[in-house]
């Protein structure tokens, strides 16, 4: 019995998954790892050891998931408002959402203020004085 229920190359590839999903520099993966320190791990040299590839397609047994996983991530819309304002991966959109969103508000605004001139004008006009005004 000689050969490994699972093969070198799968093990090699998962190793391999893991530290592109959970990278060894990142401080977020070091807080996920010490929370879980005698759990996980799995940023190993040897014997699995092998070039990081950032390249989805040098994957075999995992590429189908990585690509759903990438879709998931970087190809939905964001989920809320604090997503849509960190999401800077198109920039034309992005700057064209928040400018549009100023350009609203500004509207709003506009029509607020004409709506309140127009009726101080009418006020005006027919010679009624607001209560508030007449102390003055």
């Amino acid at each position: 019995m000689d050969s490994p229920i699972i093969s070198k190359a799968v093990l090699n590839e998962a190793i391999r998954t893991l530290n592109l999903l959970f990278p060894i520099s990142d401080p977020a993966t070091d807080k996920v790892l010490m929370k879980h320190s005698q759990k996980i791990r799995f940023h190993v040299d040897e014997p699995y050891g092998g070039q990081r590839s950032l390249n989805v397609f040098d994957y075999n047994v995992w590429r189908d998931r990585l690509l759903e996983l990438y879709e998931d991530v970087y190809q939905s819309p964001p989920a809320s408002w604090a997503q849509l304002w960190k999401d800077d991966r198109n920039p034309q959109q992005f700057w064209t959402f928040w400018i549009a969103l100023v350009i609203l508000l500004l509207t709003i605004t506009s029509t607020v203020a004409s709506i309140a001139q127009a009726i101080f004008a009418a006020l005006a006009y027919y010679g009624i004085v607001p209560a508030s005004l007449k102390g003055s």
